[in-house]
């Protein structure tokens, strides 16, 4: 929840960040500067934004979470684990170790055969599934001699999504204000005795339930985001190396990469030893479509083919920078 809250305003990180901010007693005023005399803590000359009570609250709370974000060399091996999915039956391939080959692999537990090495192996016959992973996002990768084009491109979607959002927001703010004002003229009319108690009830129990879906409708617009042209080129930077930014990243922040990017899961279609999507972020499909426009287009000058691109505009477009 706090995380989605701070992507909405813009700031996209790690929960890991979230983690240690909140185990770090600055907040509370205190410094623990290792150059301190006896490394002793001592009160700071800034504003705590926390209390020093509710700090040790929270230290507290923080201990009794045994989940923690600490993984050992066995999870590294099986990022995918709990993401992969059999195209069969749907369910979540399950991740095992062969302790005397000392291989990790998927298996789905309902699919006879369904099943695939986690990593490639000098006599594997097929690729293993981190690889396989690998290649389904290079296919995602943008040309780089457009990004140019795709980040003005994606602009002027974000534009048009901005100005959709705005007016969505403003109908429903408008319609708020009307409703509350017949409940005031309601309550009102109650109180002269114009209208039975039953009427009464009825009525307002009506416009209250319209209230709510309405203010439900608003908190769920999208507002613009506050460094939006810097995320969007941060992202399309992101796909020009997009497997890998995944390969050379670290095990949370390949888990909320390819979370970020399918948050459905893929798909392991075991005939075709191949990997299906169901569910794509937005971000990543128009950016996809814009490149391969482009390069289908490259014989023709950057304003001839920025004149002729096509608007293609939709809510839930979220750039893809996870943090990076």
């Amino acid at each position: 929840m706090i995380l989605k809250e701070l992507r909405i305003k813009g700031l996209i990180i790690p929960k890991q960040t979230i983690s240690s901010i909140w185990r770090n007693p600055f907040y509370c005023g205190v410094s623990t500067n290792s150059l301190l005399e006896n490394e002793e803590a001592i009160k700071g000359n800034w504003e705590a934004i926390i209390s020093i009570s509710d700090f040790f609250k929270l230290e507290k709370i923080l201990k009794k979470n045994k989940s923690g974000y600490k993984h050992n060399k066995v999870d590294e091996c099986k990022p995918l684990n709990a993401f992969l999915k059999c195209h069969q039956c749907e369910n979540k391939l399950t991740s095992y170790e062969n302790k005397k080959k000392k291989l990790f692999y998927y298996k789905c537990n309902y699919c006879k055969g369904v099943s695939l090495n986690a990593i490639t192996k000098p006599k594997s016959n097929n690729i293993g599934a981190n690889e396989l992973f690998i290649e389904l996002l290079d296919k995602y990768k943008i040309n780089q001699s457009f990004s140019f084009l795709i980040e003005k491109q994606m602009k002027k979607i974000y534009t048009a999504i901005n100005t959709m959002e705005a007016n969505k927001e403003k109908d429903i703010k408008n319609k708020i204000k009307n409703l509350e004002s017949e409940l005031n003229s309601v309550h009102i009319r109650f109180g002269k005795s114009q209208l039975t108690k039953k009427v009464y009830d009825l009525t307002v129990q009506s416009i209250e339930e319209e209230l709510s879906e309405l203010n439900k409708n608003l908190k769920n617009t999208n507002p613009k985001l506050s460094n939006q042209e810097d995320l969007i080129k941060k992202s399309l930077e992101s796909l020009q190396n997009i497997g890998n930014i995944w390969v050379s990243s670290t095990f949370e922040v390949k888990k909320a990469l390819q979370n970020t990017l399918f948050p459905s899961g893929v798909f392991f279609d075991k005939k075709n030893h191949t990997y299906l999507t169901k569910d794509v972020n937005s971000f990543l499909l128009v950016s996809n479509y814009l490149s391969s426009n482009y390069e289908c287009k490259k014989n023709e000058t950057f304003n001839q083919i920025d004149e002729k691109s096509h608007l293609v505009a939709g809510t839930g477009l979220e750039p893809v920078t996870f943090g990076l």
